[in-house]
């Protein structure tokens, strides 16, 4: 990073030309007066001729002056976006561009790092809002330009993904490493200071420059590093590049660009799991799963490309996929006078925060022409009861749609009896961790005991997920809970097979049988 400011020696240079100019004199005017009546002197020609030259060459540095200001100034960008007061740094691109002027002059040595606060753009953004992330990237620029801006041997740039990176050249990469993790401690000490930010973990990536290297490769080699240190946890340690980190990078962008195309192709299916009504003993509904045909790898489950999503940005485009043919297939079970159940479609905590989502939502019912009594949203605990407020906001506008909601994975989040009271939500669900020792464990039965009776008290239906055998099924019957949810009564299905199941299931057939001979 580089002070927009013209430099003192230019300014000199400059001022000098202007005074010269000034006490010297002579202009046009008098030197054809002078020609006329006869009475110009050599020294007279002389100085005027001094003068002029002079000012001609005041007016070109003043030009080039002014032009390497812009040139400084085009190479930076203006943070407004991205802190909370507006500076002008370098960019990525300018950051390299420097590398590669100092390559130029003399052999480039030290290190290139890479900092950033993990989940600075889903997680916290997504809680906290976007003036958090500018405070807490304005807090950590100010600490890096307290502690550097002076010292020639330092370069630091802003790469507008919320990473800083920073050039030292040294002989001594480890002192470098510990003034990165001196660095890190000052800023985690101005970050709480606010009182207002969340705790943020530092992530630091290293790479000590090599003969040979490009630049471009030095930057992306320390972002490697950077990234890898997400992966091992190591908080506010330096992880310096090792050529290991390459493949694990490349499989996981790989990944990203794939799921991209996924999307874009509609490699992405969607399988249902039926919902088995316990007291009228009929299925009512079913949750909408997302599965990832690849062409090469097979059908892969969410919980090996949903990370992905997250971190690349895709997930709310996977939200609006799965909601989409969710109303695609309610239209196609309508026309074709099949059972039409409640659909059930889990949102992503950045899609709680969408703020085209209710539009979207209301174009798609009104495209496909569903009745969005037919769809019900499932938020996890988690993302409920981080902003209560704005949740339940969120809650009665997709009631005004018409849409239901549940809070899914309760009893493995962060719910506290009173926010799950705030909130108005119409389904409550019993998280598979509960249920798995009901068989065995007492406290376990007491404890899911307790959640049917505070969601029956809350006017809540509740269901429970991830039952896998009769014995289960028998017990959580005694309990009062009103529907079940897991492989005991079906695995998640694919559309043809789900259609096939709620005309074919055993579980219905006397129901259907009484039917049939009435």
């Amino acid at each position: 990073m580089r002070n927009n400011k013209l430099s003192f020696y230019n300014w000199a240079i400059l001022i000098s030309f202007v005074f010269l100019g000034f006490f010297i004199g002579g202009d046009l005017g008098l030197l054809l007066t002078r020609i006329s009546k006869g009475t110009i002197t050599t020294t007279f020609a002389v100085l005027f001729f001094v003068d002029n030259v002079l000012s001609i060459s005041t007016i070109v540095l003043i030009s080039y002056l002014l032009s390497e200001r812009k040139r400084i100034r085009s190479e930076q960008a203006s943070t407004k976006e991205y802190f909370q007061n507006e500076h002008f740094v370098y960019t990525e691109t300018s950051f390299i561009s420097a590398l590669t002027s100092k390559m130029k002059r003399k052999k480039l040595r030290g290190v290139v790092a890479c900092l950033g606060i993990k989940n600075l753009n889903s997680e916290i953004l997504s809680l906290y809002g976007a003036d958090a992330v500018k405070e807490i990237n304005e807090i950590i620029f100010r600490c890096i330009y307290e502690r550097w801006v002076d010292q020639k041997e330092y370069l630091y740039a802003f790469n507008i993904l919320d990473d800083f990176l920073i050039y030292k050249e040294t002989d001594d990469p480890q002192s470098f490493y510990k003034e990165l993790r001196e660095l890190s401690e000052q800023i985690i000490k101005a970050l709480k200071e606010p009182g207002n930010l969340p705790a943020c973990r530092i992530l630091l990536g290293a790479y000590p420059i090599a003969p040979g290297d490009k630049p471009e490769q030095i930057v992306q080699r320390a972002a490697y590093a950077e990234k890898y240190n997400l992966s091992i946890r190591l908080s506010d340690e330096v992880v310096v590049f090792s050529n290991d980190m390459v493949g694990q990078n490349e499989t996981n962008r790989d990944l990203s660009y794939e799921l991209k195309r996924a999307i874009d192709d509609g490699q992405l299916e969607i399988y249902y799991q039926p919902k088995y009504d316990l007291k009228g003993a009929k299925f009512f509904g079913a949750e909408a799963l997302i599965r990832w045909k690849h062409p090469i790898r097979g059908v892969l489950p969410p919980s090996l490309f949903i990370p992905f999503a997250e971190n690349s940005g895709k997930i709310i485009d996977i939200d609006r996929y799965v909601f989409r043919h969710v109303c695609q297939d309610v239209q196609k079970w309508e026309e074709a006078d099949g059972r039409l159940l409640k659909i059930s479609v889990n949102l992503s905590r950045k899609s709680v925060y969408d703020p085209g989502l209710i539009d979207y939502f209301q174009a798609t019912l009104q495209e496909y022409k569903v009745n969005p009594l037919l769809i019900e949203i499932e938020l996890t605990e988690s993302v409920a009861a981080k902003d209560t407020i704005y949740v339940a906001a969120l809650l009665k506008k997709f009631k005004q749609i018409g849409l239901s909601t549940a809070i899914d994975d309760f009893g493995v989040g962060y719910s506290s009896f009173s926010s799950l009271k705030k909130i108005p939500f119409d389904t409550l669900k019993i998280d598979k961790a509960f249920i798995d020792d009901i068989e065995i464990d007492k406290k376990a039965r007491d404890m899911v005991q307790c959640v049917i009776d505070l969601g029956h008290s809350l006017e809540m239906s509740v269901i429970a997920e991830g039952v896998q055998s009769e014995a289960q099924v028998n017990i959580l019957r005694k309990m009062g809970l009103d529907s079940i949810q897991g492989y005991f009564y079906s695995k998640p299905l694919s559309n043809y097979d789900y259609v096939k199941f709620l005309t074919e299931n055993p579980y219905e057939k006397k129901r259907r049988e009484k039917g049939a001979k009435a």
